[in-house]
């Protein structure tokens, strides 16, 4: 018994230490890479900071397949409160594409005014001319005077030989451009610029007035206005959106094309390309010089000449010896009555004509003293 005992309590003891293990595992601080909403808003925007990065080899350097990069991040500690912050980020991207296994993340991290990420190896699938950058975006809770947020200067390697640099990898740029047709005068228009994966900063347009969330940018423009964002690898796609301003009824067109939600996908192949925004304010047709004067005369009209009430009819006085006259009735009933009656009247009187000329005849033939007597 003593031995079963002990049998049991070892396994037991072995499934404990495997759920422990396995607890374990989990409850490590998270090395995975942050979400992509956060790495695509480091590149955006350039506030004001005291985080940089320095790398070895330097920025600018060219690496191929394989090597190792190591890269250092310093910040003002005087900045922020406290002995330790939210997190720090380290987003690398490929050609403006995120690259998930290469991006890092510290949480919490000391505010000890530097970190030194882990060593970056170059990965085996890169090509001559192409460009590898990072950037770091530390948070936590700041010093007054400071913002919450900050972004370091963005570090980038090109791929190739540098005894032998490639050319550099080429790019193509993307113009949006805005007319408008019947405008009211100062009317403008907001657009977004999504080019999903690449995620569009101030380094690929130099127009102050846009602004960079997660990537995608933001900006307005009036009538005969543009901007264009440079240096996006060929084959990108960007999804351009316009938000027409209220108040009005307009109709679009983008590259000529009538359009009725305001949106279009450009596709960058190896040329530059444009989206050529065109809206008219729909108006109401004026009337012509004729239409209006009719217009205006029948409305003169109608105020000079007031309109007099009738005059009801007198009621109407029978005679005392007349009657009053029967409904008319239909013309075909009437028609047919009327005849009949000539006829009967007609043929009335030839018969009394006849007796007259009979009676006549009769007494002129009588003999002279003849009597009648009655019997």
């Amino acid at each position: 018994m003593a031995g079963i005992a002990k049998r049991r309590a070892g396994a037991l003891l072995v499934v404990l230490g495997f759920i422990t293990a396995i607890v374990g595992v989990f409850a490590l601080p998270a090395s995975a890479a942050p979400e992509d909403t956060e790495c695509a808003g480091a590149f955006s925007g350039n506030p004001e900071s005291s985080l940089a990065l320095t790398s070895d080899p330097a920025g600018g350097s060219f690496v191929e397949a394989g090597d190792e990069i190591d890269v250092t991040a310093t910040w003002d500690t005087a900045d922020w409160v406290g002995t330790e912050l939210d997190k720090l980020l380290g987003c690398v991207r490929i050609n403006g594409t995120l690259i998930d296994s290469l991006t890092q993340e510290e949480k919490p991290v000391a505010n000890s005014g530097t970190f030194e990420f882990d060593t970056i190896t170059v990965p085996s699938d890169v090509e001559d001319g192409d460009q590898i950058c990072m950037r770091a975006r530390l948070s936590g809770q700041p010093a007054e005077g400071n913002e919450s947020t900050q972004k370091s200067n963005v570090v980038c390697w090109s791929v190739g030989d540098a005894e032998n640099p490639p050319p550099p990898a080429p790019t193509v740029a993307l113009t949006v451009s805005k007319d408008v047709v019947n405008g009211a005068g100062g009317e403008t228009f907001d657009f977004t610029v999504n080019c999903d994966p690449v995620s569009l900063s101030d380094e690929n347009t130099d127009d102050d007035g846009v602004t960079f969330d997660d990537g995608v940018a933001s900006f307005e423009l009036g009538d005969g206005e543009s901007v264009t964002f440079d240096g996006l690898p060929e084959d990108t796609a960007c999804e351009v959106t316009e938000t027409v301003p209220g108040g009005n009824t307009w109709t679009t067109t983008i590259n000529g094309a009538s359009d009725d939600d305001g949106s279009a996908v450009i596709e960058l192949t190896d040329d530059d390309e444009t989206a050529a925004f065109e809206n008219t304010r729909v108006v109401a047709a004026p009337k012509d010089e004729e239409e209006e004067e009719a217009s205006v005369l029948g409305n003169e009209q109608t105020r000079a000449t007031p309109s007099t009430p009738a005059t009801p009819a007198a009621p109407a006085v029978l005679a005392a010896a007349e009657t009053p006259a029967a409904p008319a009735a239909a013309p075909a009933v009437l028609a047919a009555t009327g005849l009949s009656l000539g006829l009967a009247v007609f043929a009335a009187a030839m018969i009394g004509l006849g007796l007259l000329l009979l009676g006549g005849v009769k007494l002129s033939v009588r003999p002279a003293g003849t009597r009648y007597y009655n019997s």
